[in-house]
């Protein structure tokens, strides 16, 4: 049985491998497009019945570096409840 913990786990693990790659100066992309639930890509890749793709990553030097975004502060975007 497939915990939501262990997705979210995964998950997590793959953002903290793209931050440490880029303090290394290493770009990465985290892809989920669709083919990767066509029957014939999972075979493809050795992917288990019962296993989970949580997605693909594109791994590389960037030949340019984007200029930042303007980010929403975090306090906007989450609500702390105490109780």
């Amino acid at each position: 049985m497939e915990l939501e913990e262990d997705t979210l786990a995964a998950a997590t693990l793959v953002q903290n491998f793209q931050l440490a790659a880029w303090e290394q100066g290493v770009g990465v992309k985290w892809l989920t497009d669709p083919y990767t639930f066509r029957p014939e890509f999972r075979a493809s890749i050795g992917l288990q019945s019962g296993e989970k793709l949580i997605g693909l990553l594109q791994v590389g030097y960037p030949e340019d570096i984007p200029a930042a975004r303007p980010r929403t502060p975090a306090e906007q975007k989450l609500t702390v409840i105490r109780v």
